[in-house]
């Protein structure tokens, strides 16, 4: 744990090279599936944890450490503003705000860290990296600056936002970067929330709308009419999305005085329009007619609202915490939608704290509507449809607790189509394997739950209730396949072992114990993968668990790590994969990615190593998925057909055929 990295020469690859253990880094990978990472909170070659601005790059093999310090806690080397160099590196930071261009450029802008003096502060700088070489392209070698504003709607190589943090910020699908508000510097010096509107078109910045001081409302001109004075006033914790036309679009959020907002505003690239809502703070919903869509409806000022873009670019909005009709100010559960033009409240209340209006169980009506409530899980379909399930909030009596309701919405009307309509209830698993309609999961947090191929619905453990109204942790799973629930594995009872079988062998039989905050993730033929977690293991201890899973649909497998909690990492040789043998310790806050062969990667984070001891940890691992099944031409066992197997396949023939002859 806590290790020190090993950078070796610059710039070239070596098997002995490994960074720094480090938390809160930049990574990226480009075209090419190599993986890319930046600086961060660790350690560098020497010395204790610190900020960092070393770059290092990782083929699939090997590490390279390509550019930056192999000590912690550097500043920046500038260089000529514009002129790419091999020495030229940002100084340590963290919060900064990257993205990757069509050319596989990265591009970083600000945050806080050490200036090009050894100061640290907030920074405003902007650099390129190309894959070689840093460079500086715009913004200052010092802390805390403020913004160069320049004309606006004018590029210009002086211009430069000041410095900040919390912005709003998107690309647009011709590769020109924006940048909304945020908390920072004004063009004096002041610091404050923000309001300006900046687009960067990889060469230059542009000031194109917005104020350049620090708290200023907005210039809302009239309502629906586009206007180059209009601009939304300072905010943050905004709602925001791009629609089909690259048009941009901000609702609400919390402006100046902590105040609530539900202005709607859209911006098409050039100008912006205040398209809906209210000037003022804080303002009350004004609902309408049910169903009606009205030029003067608009949702209550609100935040933690649950929302999504259907297949016409209509935007939904439900619930959140706001501000009703009548100027109440608590949980609600409207749903709205927004078509481009104007709002209709669709259904819901329009009173804070309202209980769920169920209905009948699967059956669609206009007055059934879910109750408020938080922290839910929600997904689309393949055919559009809303899926919600369970959450925290109101029953529809209007207590309030953990649910277990299923609702659908199909544009028009909620339907209540499984779960109870009390709060707090336990499951309801049937036999196991039947999908029947009085099935349902028990009330649950920190669950495992994906999307299949085919749409359904999976669900695994997490903390919850059982069939007999223990709560614990849980290890059932459950399908569910746009119609009726059915209980597929693991068991009713809490705390439950887990039954690991052969490794590497798919069994009936097999399950992982009960547990929660698992890694998860689906490869590309629709198996899902387990690592880790909080829970218990093959004997029914409890404590931290390493063990790697997969779920084909129909048995569980359990491929590598240990069966016992709180195991030792086994490392192994390094690059030599061992099967069952080698298996990284239990950890949390790892960078995790899947690459194209969907093998899954792990670097670092924050657990246990082969002694025992809990630290930061610099270990790469790489997963790679065994087949168990048979597919036809699969020659090399990856589970799939593809030109490798061709390729092995056709060269294999004419060996055959050239010693025949």
């Amino acid at each position: 744990m806590s290790q020190s990295g090993v950078y070796g020469t610059q710039g070239v690859a070596n098997a002995s090279n490994i960074p720094g253990a480090r938390y809160q880094s930049i990574s990226w990978i480009d075209s090419s599936g190599n993986f890319w990472l930046f600086g961060g909170y660790g350690k560098a070659s020497v010395g204790s944890s610190n900020r960092l601005n070393d770059l290092w790059k990782f083929d699939g093999t090997n590490w390279t450490w390509v550019s930056g310090d192999s000590v912690a806690y550097q500043y920046g080397i500038y260089g000529t503003k514009g002129v790419a160099d091999a020495s030229n590196k940002p100084g340590a930071r963290r919060q900064s705000i990257s993205w990757i261009d069509s050319s596989d450029n990265l591009w970083l802008f600000g945050g806080s860290g050490l200036d090009g003096y050894g100061s640290r502060g907030e920074l405003n700088d902007l650099w390129k990296f190309d894959g070689a070489n840093w460079t500086w392209v715009s913004g200052d070698k010092q802390r805390n600056r403020n913004g160069f504003y320049g004309t606006k709607g004018v590029a210009n190589a002086s211009n430069k936002p000041g410095a900040r943090s919390q912005s709003i910020s998107w690309t647009d699908s011709s590769g020109n970067f924006w940048l909304f508000g945020g908390y920072g510097y004004d063009y004096i010096g002041f610091p404050g929330l923000r309001n300006d509107l900046w687009k960067f078109d990889g060469a230059e910045w542009t000031w194109i709308s917005g104020v350049n001081t620090g708290g200023h409302y907005g210039i809302h001109g009239t309502i629906g009419e586009t206007g180059a004075a209009n601009h939304p006033g300072a905010r943050s914790g905004c709602i925001s999305w791009v629609d089909s036309n690259d048009s941009f679009w901000l609702f609400g959020g919390v402006g100046l005085s902590f105040s609530y907002l539900n202005d709607l505003w859209k911006y098409d690239g050039i100008n912006w329009t205040w398209v809906s809502g209210v000037s003022g703070m804080n303002p009350s919903g004004i609902y309408g007619t049910k169903g009606v869509a009205g030029a003067d409806n608009m949702p209550g000022a609100r935040s933690g609202s649950i929302s999504w873009i259907d297949s016409s670019n209509v935007l939904w909005l439900f619930g959140g915490y706001g501000i009703d009709s009548g100027g109440g100010f608590s949980y609600l559960n409207d749903l709205w939608k927004f078509d481009g033009v104007n709002w209709t409240w669709v259904s819901g209340s329009d009173i804070i704290n309202q209980s769920g209006a169920y209905g009948t169980k699967g059956v669609a009506n206009t007055s059934n509507i879910p109750g408020a409530r938080q922290q839910s899980i929600s997904w689309i379909d393949s055919i559009g449809n809303f899926w919600l399930f369970g959450g925290s909030g109101k029953d529809n009596s209007g207590s309030n607790g953990w649910l277990n309701d299923l609702w659908k919405f199909d544009g028009v009307n909620w339907t209540w189509v499984s779960g109870s309509d009390i709060v707090n209830q336990s499951g309801v698993y049937g036999t196991k394997g039947i999908a029947s309609a009085g099935n349902i999961p028990g009330v649950r947090d920190n669950s495992i739950s994906w999307v299949d191929l085919s749409g359904n619905l999976w669900l695994f453990g997490g903390f919850g209730v059982n069939s007999g109204g223990s709560q614990n942790c849980m290890n059932d799973v459950w399908k569910f396949d746009g119609a009726e629930w059915t209980w597929v594995g693991g068991s009713e009872v809490i705390n439950q072992a887990g039954v690991y079988g052969a490794a590497g062998v798919a069994d009936a039989g097999n399950i992982p114990g009960a547990r929660y905050s698992s890694i998860s993730w689906v490869d590309s033929i629709g198996d899902v993968w387990l690592f880790g977690g909080s829970g218990y293991d093959s004997t029914g201890s409890y404590g931290s668990l390493n063990d790697f899973w997969k779920f084909d649909g129909v048995n569980w497998t359990w491929f590598s790590g240990s069966k016992t909690a709180d195991p030792l990492a086994v490392y192994g040789t390094m690059g030599i994969s061992y099967a069952v043998l080698s298996t990284p310790g239990p950890r949390s806050g790892s960078i995790s990615w899947i690459d194209s062969s969907d093998d899954l990667w792990l670097f670092g984070g924050y657990g246990y190593d082969s002694t025992g001891s809990i630290g930061a940890m610099s270990d790469l691992w790489k997963f790679e998925p065994i087949c168990d099944r048979q597919i036809f031409g699969d020659v090399n066992n990856d589970c799939r057909y593809d030109l490798i197997d061709f390729a092995i396949s056709a060269s294999e023939w004419l060996e055959e055929t050239s010693w025949h002859h």
